[in-house]
């Protein structure tokens, strides 16, 4: 991952990367989730701009301008089954957050319970979450069977982002 002040004031162009390293079952997409962000994204139907593309070296890649105020957690997704196409449903978004792995290219781990997001994956480098963070990391999501949001906790570890 690369971070550079953007020419938008207010925001940095973030840009991941992440090598195809089974080149006998390569991915179909990569699909980089910002905890919250990209989720909203599934919300609306629309992942195509947290997708990244490959290029000829078997390297995927996303630049993205990103408020440098925004503070997430992320992971790095690679699909390997098959092609994402239009709206996944809750049932395969699932499937595709089971497919996360950590960013090999940031080493930093943040300490279970500082924010929230699914255990093992990697921080941004640099950066610090607070204790006043951590109530405000918290993914709303919906319980089974009903459209009422709640709240899913921290397991073991998981990563933030801050600038």
């Amino acid at each position: 991952m690369h971070i550079e002040r953007s020419v938008e004031p207010g925001h940095h162009e973030v840009t991941f990367t992440w090598p195809e390293n089974d080149p006998d079952r390569p991915a179909h997409a990569v699909l980089v989730r910002l905890v919250a962000v990209t989720d909203y994204a599934q919300d609306d139907g629309d992942l195509s701009c947290y997708l990244m593309q490959p290029d000829h070296d078997d390297l995927w890649k996303l630049t993205r301008r990103l408020p440098s105020t925004l503070r997430s957690s992320y992971q790095i997704c690679p699909i390997r089954d098959e092609p994402v196409h239009g709206h996944p449903s809750e049932e395969r978004w699932m499937q595709i957050l089971g497919m996360g792995v950590c960013d090999p290219q940031n080493p930093a781990i943040l300490a279970a319970g500082t924010t929230y997001g699914n255990p093992g994956r990697r921080s941004w480098p640099r950066f610090a979450v607070g204790p006043s963070a951590e109530s405000g990391l918290r993914r709303r999501c919906r319980r089974p069977g009903s459209a009422e949001p709640g709240v899913q906790e921290p397991k073991e570890r998981a990563t933030a982002w801050t600038r």
